[in-house]
C-alpha cells in the first residue's frame, strides 16, 4: 500500500482506489478518487463535522478517535474511466465492513425514512437531475469557452478539474468560481 506523500510527484493529482483503516480493529472502508489526497482531506473535513455520507463510518470515526484512522492507496489508477470498475473489484474480493453501498458508484443499499425519500421527491419536482445537465465554462472575464454534457463529464474529461461538487456549487451560486473559471447550467440561461 502506498501513502499519500508517496504519489505526489510532477504535482499531479493521482486517482486510484484507496482504504480508510481503523487501527483498533481492523475495520475498513474502500473508496475511489480522481485526486486521491483531496479525497482524503474531503473524508476528514465531512467526519470531524460529524457530517459523513457513510453513517457506519461516522459512527466508529466517532467512537474510535481521527487518530485511529488511517488513510492508505491500495492502488493508483491512471484512467479515470477505470476507477468505479477497480473500485467493484475491491469491494467484491476484500468486503468492507464500514461501506454502506456495496456497489461502486451506486446509492443501492442506502436506507432512507419515508420523511427522508418524501423531501427529497419534493426537492426534484421539476428540477432536473444535476448529474445530467448540460454545463456553459466560462472564463473570469465571461467569455464563453466550451459546453459540457454535465458536471461528471467535465471530471471524466478533463485532468484539470477534480471535483464535480465544486463545479456543481457554482452553477447554483454557493460559490463564485472553481478550477480559475465560472460555471453555469444551460437551461437556467435560456
Amino acid at each position: 500500500m502506498l501513502e499519500l506523500k508517496d504519489i505526489r510527484y510532477n504535482n499531479s493529482p493521482k486517482s486510484g482506489i484507496y482504504t480508510i483503516t481503523n487501527t483498533v480493529n481492523g475495520k475498513f472502508y474502500i473508496g475511489s478518487a480522481s485526486h486521491l489526497s483531496m479525497r482524503w482531506n474531503y473524508h476528514k473535513s465531512k467526519m470531524r463535522g460529524n457530517k459523513s455520507d457513510c453513517r457506519i463510518l461516522q459512527k466508529a470515526w466517532n467512537k474510535y478517535g481521527e487518530e485511529n484512522f488511517t488513510f492508505r492507496i491500495i492502488e493508483l489508477v491512471a484512467d479515470k474511466k477505470n476507477l468505479l470498475e477497480r473500485e467493484q473489484f475491491y469491494l467484491d474480493s476484500m468486503k468492507p465492513v464500514y461501506n454502506i453501498l456495496k456497489i461502486a458508484g451506486s446509492c443501492l443499499g442506502v436506507k432512507r425514512s419515508k420523511e427522508t425519500c418524501k423531501r427529497m421527491s419534493a426537492a426534484r419536482k421539476g428540477v432536473p437531475s444535476s448529474i445530467k445537465m448540460p454545463v456553459l465554462q466560462y472564463d473570469l472575464d465571461g467569455i464563453f469557452i466550451k459546453e459540457w454534457d454535465s458536471p461528471i463529464s467535465i471530471i471524466r474529461g478533463s485532468d484539470n478539474f477534480h471535483s464535480a461538487q465544486h463545479i456543481t456549487e457554482c452553477c447554483r451560486g454557493k460559490r463564485k468560481t472553481a478550477y480559475k473559471f465560472t460555471w453555469k447550467y444551460k437551461h437556467l440561461l435560456s
